[in-house]
C-alpha cells in the first residue's frame, strides 16, 4: 500500500463489473501508465477535459470510463460529508455527449 500513496483508483473487480454492464470500456479518461483500466487512456498532462472524446471513441469502438484517482485524506472525507461525492455538471454533460449523443438535446436522431 505504500506504493499507492494517497492516489487511489478503481478496484479491478469493480471496473470489470462496470465494463460488463456498460462496455466495452476502451478509453480511461483519468489514468497513468500504472493505473489505466482501458487499452487507451489520457494522463493528467493530456487533460481529458480538453480532448475530443467522440472522435477517439469512434476510432476505438467503445465507451469512456472515468473515475479520477482520489484521495483518502481526512480533509477529503470531511469535504465529501459536507457536499456529497458529486460529479460536476460540465463533466457529466461531456460524458453523456461522448457516450450517448442520441440522448442530448438538439441531436438530429430521434430516440425510440
Amino acid at each position: 500500500m505504500k506504493n499507492v500513496g494517497d492516489q487511489w483508483c478503481t478496484p479491478e473487480l469493480l471496473f470489470w463489473g462496470i465494463n460488463a454492464m456498460f462496455g466495452p470500456l476502451v478509453l480511461d479518461l483519468f489514468a497513468d501508465d500504472c493505473s489505466a483500466k482501458c487499452p487507451a487512456w489520457y494522463t493528467a498532462e493530456d487533460n481529458a477535459l480538453t480532448q475530443d472524446w467522440s472522435a477517439r471513441l469512434a476510432d476505438l469502438g467503445g465507451a469512456a470510463f472515468a473515475n479520477p484517482p482520489y484521495s483518502r485524506s481526512q480533509y477529503h472525507d470531511r469535504q465529501v460529508a459536507r457536499c456529497g461525492n458529486a460529479v460536476p455538471p460540465p463533466f457529466a454533460r461531456a460524458l453523456v455527449e461522448a457516450n450517448l449523443p442520441e440522448l442530448c438535446t438538439g441531436h438530429s436522431q430521434e430516440v425510440a
